[in-house]
Protein backbone atom coordinates (compact mmCIF):
# COMPACT_ATOMS: atom_id res chain seq x y z
CA UNK A 1 0.00 0.00 0.00
CA UNK A 2 1.06 3.54 -0.76
CA UNK A 3 1.06 6.13 2.00
CA UNK A 4 -1.99 8.43 1.89
CA UNK A 5 -1.01 12.10 1.29
CA UNK A 6 -3.81 14.55 1.88
CA UNK A 7 -1.91 17.43 0.36
CA UNK A 8 -1.37 15.62 -2.90
CA UNK A 9 -5.03 14.63 -3.12
CA UNK A 10 -6.17 18.21 -2.60
CA UNK A 11 -3.80 19.39 -5.26
CA UNK A 12 -5.09 16.77 -7.69
CA UNK A 13 -8.69 17.78 -7.01
CA UNK A 14 -7.86 21.44 -7.63
CA UNK A 15 -6.21 20.61 -10.94
CA UNK A 16 -9.19 18.52 -12.03
CA UNK A 17 -11.63 21.30 -11.05
CA UNK A 18 -9.58 23.82 -13.02
CA UNK A 19 -9.62 21.60 -16.11
CA UNK A 20 -13.40 21.08 -15.82
CA UNK A 21 -14.01 24.84 -15.42
CA UNK A 22 -11.85 25.59 -18.45
CA UNK A 23 -13.75 23.02 -20.50
CA UNK A 24 -17.13 24.39 -19.37
CA UNK A 25 -16.14 27.97 -20.14
CA UNK A 26 -14.87 27.08 -23.58
CA UNK A 27 -18.01 25.03 -24.32
CA UNK A 28 -20.40 27.78 -23.26
CA UNK A 29 -18.59 30.51 -25.11
CA UNK A 30 -20.66 32.26 -27.82
CA UNK A 31 -19.78 30.88 -31.22
CA UNK A 32 -19.04 33.49 -33.86
CA UNK A 33 -20.24 32.50 -37.33
CA UNK A 34 -17.49 32.32 -39.83
CA UNK A 35 -18.10 34.62 -42.75
CA UNK A 36 -17.10 32.91 -45.94
CA UNK A 37 -16.33 34.88 -49.09
CA UNK A 38 -19.28 35.16 -51.50
CA UNK A 39 -19.27 35.54 -55.24
CA UNK A 40 -19.60 39.10 -56.43
CA UNK A 41 -22.90 39.44 -58.36
CA UNK A 42 -22.54 40.52 -61.98
CA UNK A 43 -25.15 42.45 -63.90
CA UNK A 44 -26.54 40.76 -67.03
CA UNK A 45 -28.51 42.40 -69.82
CA UNK A 46 -32.26 42.03 -69.49
CA UNK A 47 -33.53 39.94 -72.42
CA UNK A 48 -35.95 41.81 -74.63
CA UNK A 49 -38.77 40.32 -76.66
CA UNK A 50 -38.07 40.01 -80.35
CA UNK A 51 -40.70 39.66 -83.07
CA UNK A 52 -41.21 36.23 -84.60
CA UNK A 53 -40.11 35.78 -88.21
CA UNK A 54 -42.82 36.34 -90.78
CA UNK A 55 -44.46 33.18 -92.08
CA UNK A 56 -45.01 33.13 -95.80
CA UNK A 57 -48.68 32.65 -96.63
CA UNK A 58 -49.74 31.26 -99.97
CA UNK A 59 -51.61 33.60 -102.28
CA UNK A 60 -54.91 32.12 -103.46
CA UNK A 61 -55.04 31.14 -107.10
CA UNK A 62 -56.74 33.69 -109.31
CA UNK A 63 -55.03 36.72 -107.76
CA UNK A 64 -52.75 39.02 -109.72
CA UNK A 65 -49.64 37.62 -107.96
CA UNK A 66 -50.77 34.01 -108.52
CA UNK A 67 -52.87 33.72 -111.68
CA UNK A 68 -54.79 30.52 -112.32
CA UNK A 69 -53.22 28.64 -115.23
CA UNK A 70 -55.71 27.16 -117.68
CA UNK A 71 -54.44 24.72 -120.28
CA UNK A 72 -56.41 24.13 -123.48
CA UNK A 73 -55.67 21.85 -126.39
CA UNK A 74 -57.54 23.49 -129.29
CA UNK A 75 -58.99 21.45 -132.13
CA UNK A 76 -59.32 24.47 -134.43
CA UNK A 77 -56.71 26.70 -135.96
CA UNK A 78 -54.09 27.81 -133.42
CA UNK A 79 -54.38 31.51 -134.39
CA UNK A 80 -58.14 31.44 -133.83
CA UNK A 81 -57.59 29.74 -130.48
CA UNK A 82 -55.11 32.46 -129.45
CA UNK A 83 -57.57 35.27 -130.14
CA UNK A 84 -60.31 33.36 -128.29
CA UNK A 85 -57.97 32.82 -125.34
CA UNK A 86 -57.17 36.55 -125.16
CA UNK A 87 -60.88 37.40 -125.21
CA UNK A 88 -61.55 34.88 -122.42
CA UNK A 89 -58.74 36.26 -120.28
CA UNK A 90 -60.12 39.79 -120.67
CA UNK A 91 -63.66 38.67 -119.79
CA UNK A 92 -62.46 36.91 -116.65
CA UNK A 93 -60.34 39.90 -115.66
CA UNK A 94 -63.51 42.04 -115.54
CA UNK A 95 -64.64 39.79 -112.69
CA UNK A 96 -61.30 40.26 -110.89
CA UNK A 97 -60.18 36.74 -111.78
CA UNK A 98 -56.63 36.56 -113.13
CA UNK A 99 -56.29 33.61 -115.51
CA UNK A 100 -53.34 32.78 -117.71
CA UNK A 101 -54.41 30.59 -120.64
CA UNK A 102 -51.81 28.26 -122.13
CA UNK A 103 -52.47 26.61 -125.49
CA UNK A 104 -50.85 23.21 -125.92
CA UNK A 105 -50.80 20.82 -128.83
CA UNK A 106 -50.88 17.45 -127.08
CA UNK A 107 -52.91 15.88 -124.29
CA UNK A 108 -49.66 14.75 -122.68
CA UNK A 109 -48.85 18.41 -121.95
CA UNK A 110 -52.20 18.80 -120.21
CA UNK A 111 -51.49 15.74 -118.10
CA UNK A 112 -48.04 17.04 -117.13
CA UNK A 113 -49.45 20.43 -116.11
CA UNK A 114 -52.23 18.92 -113.99
CA UNK A 115 -49.87 16.51 -112.23
CA UNK A 116 -47.54 19.43 -111.38
CA UNK A 117 -50.39 21.59 -110.04
CA UNK A 118 -50.12 22.79 -106.42
CA UNK A 119 -51.55 25.47 -104.14
CA UNK A 120 -48.67 27.77 -105.11
CA UNK A 121 -49.26 27.25 -108.84
CA UNK A 122 -52.76 25.91 -109.47
CA UNK A 123 -53.71 24.62 -112.89
CA UNK A 124 -56.93 23.57 -114.60
CA UNK A 125 -57.40 22.13 -118.06
CA UNK A 126 -60.05 21.42 -120.67
CA UNK A 127 -59.53 17.78 -121.60
CA UNK A 128 -61.19 15.26 -123.86
CA UNK A 129 -62.76 12.11 -122.52
CA UNK A 130 -59.71 10.06 -123.39
CA UNK A 131 -57.36 12.58 -121.78
CA UNK A 132 -59.53 12.68 -118.67
CA UNK A 133 -59.20 8.92 -118.33
CA UNK A 134 -55.40 9.33 -118.35
CA UNK A 135 -55.62 12.15 -115.75
CA UNK A 136 -57.76 9.96 -113.52
CA UNK A 137 -55.43 6.98 -113.95
CA UNK A 138 -52.50 9.12 -112.79
CA UNK A 139 -54.61 10.55 -109.92
CA UNK A 140 -53.79 14.10 -111.04
CA UNK A 141 -57.27 15.63 -110.89
CA UNK A 142 -61.02 15.19 -110.97
CA UNK A 143 -63.78 16.67 -113.10
CA UNK A 144 -65.46 19.86 -111.87
CA UNK A 145 -67.33 20.63 -115.11
CA UNK A 146 -68.41 18.26 -117.87
CA UNK A 147 -69.76 19.19 -121.31
CA UNK A 148 -71.66 16.80 -123.55
CA UNK A 149 -71.54 17.42 -127.27
CA UNK A 150 -74.49 16.84 -129.57
CA UNK A 151 -78.26 16.98 -129.13
CA UNK A 152 -80.10 14.48 -126.94
CA UNK A 153 -76.88 12.57 -126.33
CA UNK A 154 -76.10 12.05 -130.04
CA UNK A 155 -72.46 12.94 -130.52
CA UNK A 156 -71.58 15.17 -133.44
CA UNK A 157 -68.34 13.24 -133.93
CA UNK A 158 -67.73 9.63 -133.04
CA UNK A 159 -64.96 7.03 -133.08
CA UNK A 160 -65.73 3.39 -133.77
CA UNK A 161 -63.85 0.77 -131.79
CA UNK A 162 -64.16 -2.97 -131.21
CA UNK A 163 -62.89 -5.40 -128.62
CA UNK A 164 -62.11 -8.73 -130.26
CA UNK A 165 -61.83 -11.77 -127.99
CA UNK A 166 -61.28 -15.48 -128.59
CA UNK A 167 -64.15 -17.95 -128.75
CA UNK A 168 -66.02 -18.63 -125.57
CA UNK A 169 -66.00 -14.96 -124.48
CA UNK A 170 -69.39 -13.52 -125.41
CA UNK A 171 -69.83 -10.68 -122.88
CA UNK A 172 -67.89 -7.97 -121.06
CA UNK A 173 -68.32 -9.89 -117.78
CA UNK A 174 -66.23 -12.73 -119.21
CA UNK A 175 -63.31 -10.29 -119.60
CA UNK A 176 -63.07 -9.77 -115.84
CA UNK A 177 -59.59 -10.72 -114.65
CA UNK A 178 -58.13 -10.96 -118.16
CA UNK A 179 -54.89 -9.26 -119.16
CA UNK A 180 -54.83 -6.41 -121.70
CA UNK A 181 -51.63 -5.23 -123.35
CA UNK A 182 -51.25 -1.55 -124.16
CA UNK A 183 -48.71 0.60 -125.97
CA UNK A 184 -48.82 3.48 -123.46
CA UNK A 185 -51.25 5.61 -121.44
CA UNK A 186 -51.94 8.00 -124.30
CA UNK A 187 -52.65 5.36 -126.96
CA UNK A 188 -56.31 5.56 -127.94
CA UNK A 189 -56.81 2.23 -129.71
CA UNK A 190 -55.14 -0.09 -127.21
CA UNK A 191 -55.76 1.67 -123.93
CA UNK A 192 -57.99 4.74 -123.67
CA UNK A 193 -60.97 3.62 -125.76
CA UNK A 194 -61.02 0.04 -124.41
CA UNK A 195 -60.85 1.41 -120.87
CA UNK A 196 -63.83 3.67 -121.55
CA UNK A 197 -65.77 0.78 -123.08
CA UNK A 198 -65.05 -1.54 -120.17
CA UNK A 199 -65.91 1.11 -117.60
CA UNK A 200 -69.17 1.95 -119.38
CA UNK A 201 -70.13 -1.74 -119.13
CA UNK A 202 -69.24 -2.08 -115.50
Amino acid sequence: MFPFNQFAVRRLIRVMLAVIIILLVSACRRQVAEVEPTAVPTFTATPRSTPLPAIATSIPAGQEENPLKMYISPVENMSIARSAASALEAALLKNDLFVQIELVEQDAQLLTALCASSSESAAVAWVSGAAYLAVEAENCGHALLQIKKGKDGDATTATASSIIARRGINSYDALDGRTFCRINYSDSATWLIPSLMLRANG
